[in-house]
């Protein structure tokens, strides 16, 4: 398959993408997984399996975990060498993961424990390596998605991801990553003010001491 076929298909609609990622999500998707060589994408929550479907036509190797997949994921990928269906539990595999990946897609549902499944899963993370998380907006998980990855050593961002059709909320998608450079805005202030302590106490230099009275 061409790469503009491989695109085309990828960003397809049709009457089976109930619950699925937007095509904007894919291609957000896609254009990061182009970023690595031979590029390794963990899912968790897979559904349909269009995702993984779109992953694996981009040229990435995708491990799809999910316990209960939607029947249609089976149609989807049946020609894909590159996708491996894992039914099991996400904690449960992310316990014992042995593998590395390069992106990791979190696609699950409000009653995932969302900071935990972050926090383990950065464990099997790529040093250079992308996580993204879906449903952002409509589960309400950004102040908490900023508590784990926002630090000095992570940084993210926030998109909007378009509705499935038939529907007018936006899911919102956030992108996190490590930065190349720790950025440490404590210290930054802390030179800062010595460097505003020295030119006071320069300036002052010189002065008279006032005479007593």
């Amino acid at each position: 398959m061409n790469p503009f076929e491989t695109f085309r298909e990828a960003l397809d609609i049709d009457v089976r993408d109930r619950g699925y990622t937007s095509p904007e999500t894919r291609m957000l998707l896609m254009a990061l997984a182009a970023n690595f060589r031979n590029p390794k994408v963990l899912e968790l929550g897979t559904y349909t399996g269009k995702t993984a479907q779109a992953l694996a036509w981009a040229g990435a190797e995708v491990h799809a975990v999910d316990r209960e997949p939607d029947p249609v994921f089976a149609e989807l990928t049946a020609d894909l060498s590159r996708v491996d269906l894992i039914r099991m539990d996400v904690m449960e595999f992310l316990a014992g993961a042995q593998a590395t990946y390069d992106v990791i897609f979190i696609d699950l549902d409000r009653t995932a424990d969302i900071r935990n499944v972050c926090e383990v899963a950065k464990a099997v993370l790529e040093p250079a390596g992308i996580i993204v998380v879906h449903d952002v907006d409509l589960y309400d998980w950004w102040d908490t998605l900023l508590e784990v990855f926002v630090s000095t050593t992570w940084e993210g961002i926030r998109l909007p991801a378009w509705p499935t059709p038939g529907e007018s909320h936006h899911l919102g998608v956030a992108v996190f990553r490590r930065r190349e450079k720790p950025w440490a805005p404590a210290r930054k202030s802390a030179r800062r003010a010595r460097k505003k302590s020295k030119r006071e106490a320069g300036s002052g230099a010189g002065k008279p001491e006032p005479s007593a009275g």
